[in-house]
């Protein structure tokens, strides 16, 4: 009952906060934030990819430990965290335990940096999942400046392997969300930019040399270049 409850009560507050919510069309610039990586093959790159990757139960763990097997027989250079980093909710601030238990403990092992990047759950609010409450984002980055294997400098990065690839990162968890942001900006139609189009337009050093530029999101977006931002599909 006590679910339900919570829930209805959610939708009835996400439906004033859209009754009240003024309309943004205008884009916002995203900061220019480039991640640092350590020194990483030049002539081939071999990426670990994962996401929503659980609640720290058995299965986790046993993922985890056959990504160390595929790491140890064919090798790993970089991993990437696709989003839902934490179910049913993300932490709460940087110093939590769950980044110990559901990330350093379970995926430290394998020795490589992981480019993340949010998802709704991430930024859950009142429910898991949400996606209302882009400030656990922001808990997120904020763990990045503690553990240097979880790489995410802002809600929206790129990362530069030489001239062989340009990863960009784009937090596109509102275009998941079931509430309102709290925030105006981070409401779908809000300033904040869900599409791959500023991603395409700052390739620079991999691009100019003929590297791979690749878009790192939770959900599926396509900007209007055209360009498909990722094959993650929001829910």
């Amino acid at each position: 009952m006590l679910p339900r409850l919570r829930m209805g009560l959610a939708l009835v507050l996400g439906g004033l906060l859209v009754a009240c919510a003024p309309r943004l069309t205008d884009n916002m610039n995203v900061p220019d934030v480039q991640a640092g990586l350590p020194t990483l093959p030049a002539d081939r790159l071999r990426v670990l990819v994962m996401g929503d990757q659980g609640t720290g139960t058995d299965v986790q763990w046993r993922v985890a430990a056959a990504m160390r097997e595929v790491c140890a027989r064919e090798g790993c250079d970089l991993g990437v965290g696709l989003g839902d980093n934490f179910y049913p909710s993300g932490p709460k601030d940087a110093s939590s335990p769950l980044f110990r238990e559901r990330f350093a403990d379970v995926y430290g092992p394998l020795g490589v940096p992981f480019l993340m990047v949010p998802g709704n759950h991430d930024e859950s609010w009142l429910v898991g999942g949400d996606g209302a409450d882009a400030r656990g984002a922001e808990v997120q980055v904020a763990y990045s400046r503690l553990n240097a294997q979880w790489v995410m400098p802002g809600r929206s990065y790129r990362a530069l392997v030489g001239a062989l690839a340009e990863f960009f990162a784009v937090d596109t968890a509102p275009l998941a969300a079931y509430l309102p942001g709290l925030r105006p900006a981070d409401r779908p139609g809000g300033a904040w930019p869900l599409s791959g189009r500023g991603s395409r337009a700052r390739c620079g050093a991999a691009g100019r040399a003929g590297g791979w530029c690749w878009g790192i999101t939770r959900c599926s977006v396509t900007g209007n270049t055209g360009m498909p931002v990722s094959t993650t599909t929001c829910r």
